[in-house]
């Protein structure tokens, strides 16, 4: 059995709406401020103050990001909501609400970082040194929606867009 969340520490602002005994034990913050710390931040920040994270020179493909935060607090939704109404088997987009370019992403993470952009490469440069990341990175459109999880989970993200996500990652 796991322990409660220590006292002063309010868990119901994680979930909206579920009550704290809901919860499990690492949806404590303070906890999860320490998953993030270990989740390679600081090594992502390494690597683009090194030039070691170049990115297509027209940005790439467009994704729809989501910080660790909400996507562990739209998982403990989903699973609070399975529970509770009984609905098996529904998949859920657990997106912020603004897609972004890997380029865009990467230089937000720079700004943020106080470091200079990523370097721009051809597209070819990049599949030739790492040819399933490039294809990632140049190849792949992926624009969907989180509206279905805010309507059935009345979940939606306490940072909703890639740049106040990297913010709270510097923070």
């Amino acid at each position: 059995m796991h322990p409660a969340p220590s006292t002063g520490t309010s868990t119901a602002r994680i979930v909206p709406g579920v009550p704290a005994t809901k919860l499990p034990p690492w949806s404590d913050r303070s906890a999860l401020r320490r998953l993030l710390r270990l989740t390679g931040s600081e090594g992502f920040v390494t690597a683009l103050r090194a030039g070691k994270l170049p990115v297509p020179r027209d940005g790439g493909g467009t994704m729809s990001w989501i910080h660790l935060a909400d996507a562990a607090a739209a998982t403990v939704a989903a699973t609070v909501a399975a529970m509770d109404q009984g609905v098996e088997g529904q998949a859920y987009n657990i997106v912020d609400d603004e897609h972004a370019a890997w380029g865009q992403m990467f230089r937000e993470h720079a700004s943020a970082a106080g470091t200079k952009p990523p370097r721009r490469l051809p597209g070819w440069m990049l599949r030739l040194a790492a040819p399933y990341f490039a294809t990632l990175m140049i190849d792949t459109s992926m624009r969907v929606s989180n509206a279905k999880a805010r309507t059935e989970l009345g979940w939606a993200p306490t940072l909703p867009s890639y740049r106040k996500g990297v913010k709270a990652l510097r923070s």
